[in-house]
């Protein structure tokens, strides 16, 4: 075990490096296989996947299935590598890979749980539009002000001290982000996503995702995982149970996450799964450490030894 080092696993992805499975198959792991086995599990196209034409972007229940497919194949990659993190933590859906690393969980059940969360979450927005947003350049407060009174929006996580994500009713999230774009942030985005995750409104999915979760096999993890939402160090299974369903509705906090595990000593974080979201997010947290992405992860471990 590498005591100075970290994995960390990003949720559904926005946007492909445009390789990422030429690059695991670089590594001698047969990604397609894990794809196949995938479409028998999930009873989804999978094995057509390509990262130009044909990568699901939108979809949002297949995004989340092939963030956590390409998460797995790079886990199981390293691990045959014989490269062991100290610790590993998983933004937003990127937890049910970190699960899977840790051994906490098969690898299926993490499809099962991908599905069922899916599933539960959309009948409890039935009726209802919802979007969540990223907003970069503003301050906490700034955004605070932004949303004012209003309840049918909330910040939902804290990438960094300049970028946020909200969640709410679509057209609240819409009018926040005009808003915030015409007093100068300097990016705004609303993510290609129909439900309001991390959010208050989540409140009674998470009560029965929680009643779904109490009857999955949940195994103590090889190495700890560090809490999205408070950032402690989860150890057994029974808290694991309740960080699983506390993910649904619950504000996250990544900033805090990145700082309490360089506090640990963690001085290297390998950006596990496709595209570049964390290692982009990371450059803005500060610290001393590295955040390294599938992209680069060839180039860095042919100069260095981990």
């Amino acid at each position: 075990m590498n005591s100075e080092l970290a994995f960390i696993f990003p949720p559904f992805v926005n946007e492909y490096i445009g390789n990422e499975k030429d690059i695991i198959r670089s590594f001698g792991f047969n990604i397609d296989k894990l794809l196949e086995r995938s479409e028998d599990i999930t009873s989804l196209k999978l094995s057509g996947f390509d990262e130009e034409t044909n990568n699901f972007i939108g979809e949002e229940l297949p995004s989340q299935y092939l963030a956590y497919i390409f998460s797995c194949a790079v886990s199981d990659f390293l691990s045959t590598l014989k490269i062991k993190p100290a610790l590993v933590s998983g933004y937003s859906m990127g937890i049910y890979a970190a699960l899977y690393h840790s051994k906490a969980i098969s690898f299926k059940t993490g499809f099962d749980l991908i599905r069922t969360a899916f599933q539960i979450i959309n009948n409890h927005t039935l009726g209802n539009s919802f979007s969540m947003a990223t907003i970069v350049g503003f301050t906490e407060n700034d955004i605070t002000q932004l949303i004012g009174n209003n309840n049918n929006i909330e910040i939902i996580n804290r990438n960094n001290q300049h970028t946020f994500v909200i969640s709410g009713l679509k057209p609240i999230v819409s009018q926040v982000v005009q808003k915030a774009t015409e007093e100068g942030a300097l990016y705004c985005r609303i993510l290609k996503v129909n439900s309001p995750y991390h959010s208050k409104f989540m409140h009674k999915a998470a009560e029965e995702f929680s009643d779904y979760v109490k009857g999955i096999d949940i195994q103590m993890p090889i190495v700890p995982i560090v809490s999205l939402l408070n950032q402690q160090f989860i150890t057994k299974p029974e808290t694991i149970a309740k960080e699983l369903a506390d993910n649904i509705h619950h504000r996250m906090n990544w900033q805090a996450t990145i700082e309490k595990m360089n506090q640990s000593g963690i001085k290297l974080f390998l950006e596990c799964g496709a595209g570049e979201s964390l290692s982009k997010i990371g450059k803005f947290i500060e610290g001393d450490f590295k955040t390294i992405h599938l992209g680069k992860l060839t180039k860095y471990l042919s100069k260095h030894s981990l």
